[in-house]
Formats: structure tokens, sequence, C-alpha cells
């Protein structure tokens, strides 16, 4: 069986990739914990300022990744996690893929912006949609 795959622009895409609200918490984490003030998604660019986390225990059992600059997303729209995929991307690395929660959330934690990326794919009516945010517009705060 063929599957479809379709590039989707910010207004083609059947589902809306966004940010948590500074009001919500990801793994006992408050979201303004993560962001510092307005993390925005402009098309496909992702611009802002993430705030450095250490001991993040709920994250992760690994201690590397306990510490870090951390950006929380959710996809709206889509009616189950098994539909959605996000992953994250290294330049000239393999991907990461992250597990959705059950209410379509994930944390990416982010190293080099310049050289990362997070690629999105939507199962919708049996055709991939495929959106790719640009992470070159994030500042890592110490």
């Amino acid at each position: 069986m063929a599957v479809a795959v379709e590039t989707a622009g910010s207004a083609s895409l059947n589902a809306d990739i966004g940010l948590l609200y500074p009001g919500q918490s990801v793994f006992g984490k408050p979201v303004s914990d993560l962001v510092d003030g307005s993390v925005t998604i402009s098309g496909s660019l992702v611009s802002g300022k993430l705030k450095k986390v250490t001991g993040w225990t709920a994250f992760s059992s690994t201690t590397e990744y306990q510490s870090g600059n951390y950006l929380p997303i959710v996809i709206r729209g889509v009616s189950s996690p098994d539909l959605a995929t996000a992953s994250l991307i290294k330049i000239g690395g393999a991907d990461n893929v992250i597990t959705l929660g059950s209410d379509l959330t994930a944390v990416f934690r982010i190293t080099d912006p310049k050289a990362e990326m997070i690629k999105i794919n939507i199962i919708k009516d049996g055709i991939i949609q495929q959106k790719t945010l640009d992470l070159s517009g994030l500042t890592l705060l110490a």
C-alpha cells in the first residue's frame, strides 16, 4: 500500500502546531519555568528565549538530559497521538523521534537551534502531512 506524503505550509496543514501556554505544566514543570516571556511560531520559524533548567528528573532518568533548554509544543486538531509523530533533527545527525503524550504534547531538549529543527508528521485520510519548524530564532539562556 502506498502512502502519499505532502509537505505542508502553515496554511495547508490540517492541524495546529503550537506552544503550551504559560499557565500549563509538562512533566511536573510549569511552562513559565521553560520559556522566558513569549515564544512564538510564525509560519515555520520558532522565536523567543528558552530558560536553562537543571535537575529535571521528570523529563528523563538519564542525568545528561535532565539539564538544558527545553521547548514544549502541542499538536491540536489531531484525534490521537497514534496519528502524529514529532522528531528533533540535527543537521548531519540522526533523527530523534519524541513520543507524544496522550494530550499530543512533546518537549524537546534544544542544544543548538542553528543546527536543529523539528519535523512533525500528521496522518490524515491516509496522507502523511509534514511540517518542519525552523529553530534558528530561538535564544538559549544560560
